[in-house]
């Protein structure tokens, strides 16, 4: 069995399109996605906590950068 490890999801990509990519390139090698801190599973719940995990650090990435022009200006 082999495995990409991660620590968070949000370190593997910081916008949804990206983060499915990756996962379906890591699943093609025949690997599981593992995250040291969260449970995510090939389970459907586990899918649904991963998608919804990629898309607040989508978020968060969008957001900090609205933030940063802001202040910047």
């Amino acid at each position: 069995m082999d495995f990409v490890i991660v620590h968070t999801i949000d370190r593997l990509a910081r916008n949804r399109a990206d983060d499915v990519a990756i996962t379906k390139t890591i699943q093609g090698a025949g690997a599981y996605l593992v995250s040291t801190t969260e449970a995510i599973s090939t389970t459907p719940s586990g899918r649904l906590l991963h998608g919804i995990m990629a898309s607040i650090a989508e978020f968060y990435s969008q957001n900090l950068a609205t933030e940063v022009m802001k202040g910047m200006r």
